[in-house]
């Protein structure tokens, strides 16, 4: 209650608070502190969606639903965009391929070095069982026109068939590892040797894989040509489809436009493989050591520029 003898203030003037009681601050001022040192609540964020981004997605928001892969500088893999780049260039793709194969020399020898020997295991087993059944057949045999084709000769056809299918297999899927060493060379990881026994994305990769040598042997069936069209338009398929677990169509579809829109580094790179994958098969296979790592970055990193992605120095 005010003091009854205090003059009343004039209309619009300033009411001096009670004794012993708080003055309001002044218009303007900053509010003081909460009681108990608490900090005051931030402001809320401004309108117009100018607060914080949302999080990503589960599984990286990227192709397949893999995790990305580290190793950008901005950190993460970028995905395919959906539309090829134009102008790949071969010389750039060696120069990347013969700097990276000699930072990790060591490790790339390794790992080709698993592949040529267990090529050349299969190679030398199979040729043992072969030698085993033709000399069941002697010369004088097959020119008497006698039957030498008993249990013993029809059970080495067998066996040095099933040699060379589970060798050819273990052989094909050690250079699966080799790609996949490569591809994540390609954004900044280290190759090793755990990329020859990952099996990550590896059922997408066979299943496009195949599917993509029965076209081209459906191909070459009917008429060479169309068999050497799949072959040049389907070269990156199974390498889209070990990237990022992508599948049969979109794979498919993504090396056509690839190989479209760079018709001759394409069918460059092609020849170039050919040659080495022939290369490969000569003197027991002991240049698959240094052509198959070789081989394999430069298809990688034409395979990234043909994507528009970020390839490590």
């Amino acid at each position: 209650m005010s003091d009854p003898n205090q003059p009343p203030p004039p209309d619009g003037g300033y009411t001096p608070p009670p004794p012993g009681s708080t003055p309001p601050p002044p218009p303007g001022a900053t509010p003081p502190p909460p009681p108990g040192g608490g900090n005051p609540l931030p402001p809320p964020p401004p309108p117009g969606g100018g607060g914080f981004p949302p999080p990503p997605p589960p599984g990286g928001g990227y192709p397949g639903g893999g995790a990305p892969y580290g190793g950008y500088p901005g950190g993460g893999y970028q995905p395919y965009s959906g539309q090829p780049n134009r102008g790949v260039d071969l010389g750039a793709a060696f120069n990347w391929t013969f700097a990276k194969f000699q930072q990790h020399i060591g490790i790339w020898l390794g790992l080709a070095g698993v592949v040529f020997a267990v090529r050349l295991v299969g190679g030398i087993v199979g040729n043992r069982i072969t030698d085993a059944i033709v000399g069941t057949c002697t010369t004088q045999d097959i020119l008497n026109g006698r039957d030498c084709t008993d249990g013993t000769f029809w059970s080495g056809v067998l066996a040095a068939v099933l040699i060379g299918l589970i060798f050819g297999v273990l052989a094909a899927l050690l250079s699966i590892g080799v790609q996949r060493a490569a591809l994540r060379t390609s954004v900044g990881e280290a190759p090793s040797f755990e990329h020859l026994t990952s099996t990550q994305f590896l059922g997408a990769y066979v299943v496009t894989a195949i599917l993509a040598g029965l076209a081209t042997f459906v191909g070459l069936a009917l008429c060479i040509i169309p068999g050497l069209l799949a072959i040049f338009f389907l070269q990156f398929a199974p390498l889209a489809s070990l990237d990022t677990g992508e599948k049969v169509g979109s794979a498919f579809s993504r090396s056509a436009a690839i190989a479209q829109a760079n018709a001759v580094p394409c069918l460059l790179l092609l020849l170039i493989n050919a040659v080495s994958a022939w290369l490969q098969g000569v003197l027991w296979g002991v240049l698959t050591i240094i052509l198959l790592p070789i081989s394999t970055l430069v298809t990688v990193h034409v395979f990234r520029q043909a994507n528009g992605q970020p390839i490590a120095p």
